[in-house]
């Protein structure tokens, strides 16, 4: 997303809506076919953990799915608080760039020997509420750490989205401190997922 043109045609192909078919996911389908795989992981799914097979790629398709539903949400999200202000490719750049360190954070700041997929969610969710205190980005009021608990539980990485609350969350981390910088979370947990 950092290359203006490619954005600029990924909006434009799309009309926005970042679920329609794209030019990504069609170079993802045939960087698999030269492989002889039918495709690279679809990012566009709603696979939940209960409906594929235990082999690795199964299931890291269902997190790659959470991953992108809950950008797709902040991104639309903001662009609705946007509009009229910021470009619409403007827009998708600094939200993958803002999701794209979200997502690096937590999945760095992860002190597990072999972290699930529960415990880099909710190292996300941590990261999110974090850089909502701390930042002074335009994206930081976008509630991610709310698309990232609904996109997760609702694929079944998470509790329920009730059951999962703040306790919940602040119960499994603990914060540290980074070079003197912002504290982030280090998940001390791990789980089935």
């Amino acid at each position: 997303m950092s290359q203006d043109d490619l954005a600029e045609n990924l909006i434009l192909s799309t009309k926005g809506d970042l679920h329609r078919p794209n030019f990504a996911a069609f170079l993802a389908e045939q960087f698999g076919g030269a492989f002889g795989l039918p495709s690279l992981r679809d990012a566009d799914n709603d696979l939940r953990i209960d409906q594929v097979d235990k082999e690795v790629h199964a299931i890291a398709e269902v997190f790659v799915g959470a991953v992108y539903d809950s950008f797709i949400k902040g991104f639309n999200d903001a662009y609705r608080v946007q509009k009229g202000q910021r470009r619409l490719t403007q827009v998708l750049q600094d939200s993958a760039d803002y999701y794209r360190m979200l997502v690096l954070h937590a999945l760095v700041s992860n002190t597990s020997a072999s972290p699930s997929f529960k415990d880099i969610a909710l190292s996300m969710m941590s990261c999110a509420e974090d850089y909502s205190r701390t930042t002074t980005h335009y994206l930081k009021d976008i509630p991610w750490s709310g698309y990232i608990k609904e996109q997760f539980a609702s694929r079944g990485i998470l509790p329920s989205f009730a059951a999962l609350t703040a306790e919940t969350i602040e119960g499994k981390v603990k914060k540290v401190r980074i070079c003197g910088t912002l504290p982030y979370q280090f998940s001390s947990t791990t789980s089935d997922l």
